[in-house]
């Protein structure tokens, strides 16, 4: 089971950190916490596997770049990296995760 999300995506227009919490339910970011319902839960882990499976094998030069860890309830950690590029709908996620989200 997932415990902590940590997405750290730099650009140079953005460096922003972002962490979700799933034992609390908390989504965090650059430090103005978001309470987040179980079920928008979800769509995090799918937005964050299609990031892993679309930009986390990218190895470009460019100074764009992200990272996410997943921290587990067995404190194993999970690292993607993708340089030269970054996820384009990030902008949009943030939005989302600052909106209330209702079940």
């Amino acid at each position: 089971m997932i415990e902590l999300i940590e997405i750290n995506i730099n650009n140079p227009f953005n460096n922003d950190l972002i962490t979700i919490d799933y034992l609390n339910k908390i989504a965090t970011i650059n430090n103005q916490s978001y309470n987040v319902k179980p079920g928008y839960l979800n769509y995090i882990t799918h937005t964050l596997t299609y990031w892993q499976n679309e930009y986390g094998t990218k190895n470009g030069i460019d100074i764009e770049e992200f990272t996410i860890k997943v921290y587990d309830n067995n404190k194993k950690i999970t690292i993607f990296h993708g340089k030269g590029v970054y996820p384009s709908n990030y902008q949009e996620f943030k939005t989302i995760i600052k909106e209330p989200n209702y079940e």
